[in-house]
């Protein structure tokens, strides 16, 4: 008897847990004996309840899975999501099967919609554009909210020429005015195209797509390509990035000019401080691209402490001058 239910136990053991340690639970039937073989017995018909709950623990597994990668508002992939199939694109790339774009979309004007119509318009003008994004381009493609009003798209098989095309094309569905319930909103789009190529980041391609997504925005809701020419530009602004950061940490190159503002009896009433900078490399810096590296970089309040800091130490003995900073 103790052998036959032995023998039972191993069968049911052995039927019950696909192959998972099967081994060591033969070993300890085999090793306790009949005395507990009732108990393995019993564990085994609970195993029908212990497959049911594991399918679905592996189910909300999946799920949990996918809704990281998913934006909850407009239920497109997210950034996580982009930078995965980025670097799946870049692998590709680098084995010569693919010549894939990366593009970053932006809806120019999304904030008046937001400050005017409220942020729910906002939000179904969100999901008005994933869904025409989606409806344009081929299912091979990929297409990803990066939050806020940017998205992404991987072309996959396609050139700078068939992605400018492709582009063109999402420009002309994305602009103009849509309609929220019984409200008008009007946005323009502007795309920045980058080629995806070997030896590069996720990052890298990101940075580049989007130099050139906001070339496009200064040409006020266009389509730039990441050329060579603007690869010229993009390396000189990451120059000026680094630099900009050596020098408001070491006060170097930097410096606070005073202009004068004047009553209508042309006397002096007060002065503003503007900021210039001077670089040992590329000379004066354009305080409009400086003030725009320094706000892409968090740098701004770095600015403003220094410009203050300057100018309260040159008029601090002028009592009656009172001072503007901008």
């Amino acid at each position: 008897a103790m052998v036959a239910l032995t023998g039972i136990a191993l069968v049911v053991v052995t039927s019950s847990f696909d192959g998972i340690e099967i081994g060591k639970w033969q070993q300890l039937v085999l090793m306790i004996g009949a005395s507990s073989c009732a108990t393995i017995f019993i564990m085994g018909l609970l195993h029908g309840d212990l497959r049911k709950y594991y399918e679905k623990l592996a189910i909300r597994e999946r799920s949990a899975l996918r809704e990281a990668r998913t934006d909850t508002l407009t239920r497109l992939p997210n950034r996580k999501a982009l930078i995965e199939d980025l670097r799946a694109a870049i692998k590709n790339a680098e084995a010569g099967e693919t010549q894939d774009c990366l593009v970053i979309a932006d809806l120019d004007e999304f904030k008046n919609v937001n400050d005017t119509l409220g942020h729910e318009a906002g939000d179904a003008l969100l999901k008005i554009a994933a869904s025409k994004l989606n409806s344009i381009l081929a299912p091979d493609h990929g297409v990803y909210r990066l939050g806020g009003d940017e998205f992404a798209l991987i072309l996959k098989s396609c050139d700078l020429r068939e992605a400018a095309k492709i582009c063109a094309n999402v420009q002309d569905e994305l602009s103009g005015s849509h309609t929220i319930g019984t409200k008008q909103a009007r946005v323009g789009c502007s795309l920045g195209i980058s080629e995806i190529v070997s030896r590069s980041t996720a990052s890298d391609m990101l940075r580049r797509s989007d130099f050139a997504m906001y070339q496009a925005k200064f040409k006020r809701g266009s389509v730039s390509i990441f050329d060579g020419e603007m690869r010229d530009q993009f390396v000189r602004r990451a120059e000026l990035e680094s630099r900009l950061k050596i020098a408001l940490s070491s006060n170097s190159g930097l410096s606070t000019k005073f202009q004068g503002i004047f009553s209508r009896e042309m006397s002096i009433v007060a002065v503003e401080g503007l900021f210039r900078w001077h670089d040992e490399k590329y000379g004066p810096v354009p305080t409009d691209e400086a003030i725009a590296i320094a706000r892409a970089n968090q740098l701004l309040n770095e600015i403003s402490l220094f410009v203050t800091d300057r100018a309260c130490n040159a008029l601090g003995p002028l009592e009656e001058i009172r001072l503007c900073l901008n």
